[in-house]
């Protein structure tokens, strides 16, 4: 038996992969019009839970030094622009 894959858009917070709660997806487009990505579209709960777990982890990232906080922004720029 061939396993399925799962080919959700996925919404990231809490330092992991979430599906959608509605299971909807929007097509971002480039300049030109073409079809750029597809991402995940957030509902009211998506959001609410994004902002429930940035508010809990809004403690621990206070106390990171500003140079250590440019560190990771820096590596998550470079995933995003890599991927």
């Amino acid at each position: 038996m061939i396993d399925q894959i799962d080919r959700t858009y996925k919404l990231y917070y809490g330092g992991a992969q979430k599906r959608p709660d509605g299971n909807y997806s929007s097509v971002v487009r480039d300049a030109e019009g073409a079809p750029a990505a597809e991402v995940g579209q957030a509902n009211r709960k998506d959001v609410r839970n994004a902002t429930e777990a940035a508010a809990k982890a809004q403690p621990a990232w206070e106390k990171r030094s500003g140079f250590n906080r440019a560190q990771v922004r820096t590596i998550e720029t470079r995933v995003v622009l890599d991927s």
